[in-house]
């Protein structure tokens, strides 16, 4: 952050990323038609009971490649990074409603609906394009490399869930990169 600031102020330009950055929750359409199982969810505990009634360890399929915590921080209220009240900034680690995502985290883990290696050796794109794991948590960029790697003729149908309704609440970290000035002049755009 130190080089950015300038005679006590913060200067950069924004270098927007957009979807590309944007997290979404794929699913394995095809494996959720075979198994007869709705993927839709509406709250937590909806997403919940899908991912039990997909998950079955001993025939390796798992509903998850890793927790998605940025699609479930959203339906939890949970600001992107952080909130604004009364002129003060929080950030999502201080607010009650992260402890609750840590817990939904944690009985998704217990519950054995997440992949098992996904701390130690993750390797979410393949197990789900093979369908050890039918819902995986990534950008939007994902997409034609999951499309590749899928094997022609075998049905690989990819679908994405719907995000938050509540689109100030969307995953998107932002900008991943900026560029400075090295000296400070008024800023031509400013943002809220």
């Amino acid at each position: 952050m130190r080089g950015t600031v300038f005679s006590g102020g913060i200067y950069g330009v924004p270098v927007p990323r957009g979807p590309l950055t944007s997290q979404a929750l794929y699913r394995r359409q095809d494996r959720f038609e075979a198994l007869g199982v709705d993927p839709a969810f509406s709250s937590v505990d909806e997403f919940v009971q899908v991912c039990r009634d997909v998950s079955d360890p001993h025939s390796n399929r798992w509903a998850l490649a890793s927790v998605p915590t940025n699609i479930l921080g959203p339906m939890l209220g949970l600001p992107n990074q952080w909130q604004v009240e009364g002129g003060r900034f929080t950030h999502m680690y201080e607010l009650d409603e992260y402890q609750d995502l840590l817990e939904v985290s944690r009985k998704l883990i217990a519950e054995d609906l997440v992949h098992p290696d996904s701390i130690t050796a993750y390797n979410g794109k393949v197990w789900f394009v093979q369908g050890s794991a039918l819902m995986l948590s990534d950008t939007y960029s994902a997409i034609p490399g999951l499309l590749q790697q899928a094997t022609p003729g075998s049905g690989f149908e990819l679908t994405i869930a719907p995000s938050s309704d509540r689109p100030e609440r969307s995953r998107s970290r932002g900008s991943a990169t900026r560029t400075t000035r090295s000296r400070p002049s008024p800023p031509a755009v400013r943002t809220a």
